[in-house]
């Protein structure tokens, strides 16, 4: 005999019971290690975001800035995966609450994972704010500021100026060089050459004579 409750099938059969309980445990401590995980995974990804930015204001870099900056949208797609995971979790943790059937560890990795959800909040809003900040304005101190100031460096000129020429150059050679240059592969008058299978003997017969007039005609030196 079995009945419904809770999310869960529940029978007489003491073995049947025994294994459900068993699974349930198992999917319960599985996604408690899991969001675990997740925690202590974005902690060390906002650990490092801290350390690029201070490498971007060190070596006044301010693409390595703006790089740690972006990473935030990372960070904000991954909380919130870690969020729907953490409350699939306390469903099943509930459920498990509602028959009694929660051991003492249940407890114990609640309030870890709660613990590291705590501690990656403060992280993310101490971190995230000061990023953006420092990015912007390191942006505009070794970016457009610098660059209105002092221009584009001469090297990067030079190169500017050299593919300009190459371009210019190439343009004025198609366009001028078009009326001594016999451009057969686009011309229309221009048979295509023929294929070496032939559906009728005609057509051979035509490819031989063809053959045959070039071999007479002589080659001027």
């Amino acid at each position: 005999m079995y009945h419904y409750g809770y999310g869960f099938i529940f029978s007489d059969d003491a073995q049947y019971y025994d294994d459900l309980l068993f699974d349930v445990m198992l999917d319960l401590a599985a996604k408690a290690f899991k969001v675990s995980g997740e925690c202590i995974m974005l902690i060390l990804f906002e650990v490092w975001k801290l350390s690029l930015a201070l490498d971007g204001v060190r070596h006044s870099n301010s693409r390595t800035m703006w790089a740690s900056a972006s990473f935030t949208i990372f960070s904000f797609g991954f909380s919130i995966l870690m969020i729907t995971e953490y409350i699939k979790w306390i469903e099943v943790g509930k459920e498990v609450e509602i028959r009694n059937m929660a051991p003492e560890w249940v407890g114990e990795l609640k309030r870890t994972n709660l613990n590291l959800l705590i501690a990656l909040s403060c992280i993310s809003f101490l971190i995230i704010p000061a990023t953006f900040y420092t990015a912007v304005k390191v942006a505009k101190d070794f970016g457009w500021d610098a660059y209105k100031k002092i221009g584009s460096s001469i090297k990067i000129q030079k190169d500017w100026h050299a593919i300009a020429g190459f371009c210019s150059a190439s343009l004025i050679a198609a366009i001028g060089l078009k009326e001594f240059v016999q451009w057969k592969p686009f011309s229309r008058k221009t048979p295509k050459r023929q294929s070496a299978i032939y559906s009728t003997m005609s057509q051979v017969d035509r490819f031989d004579g063809l053959e045959a007039q070039r071999a007479e005609e002589p080659i001027d030196d």
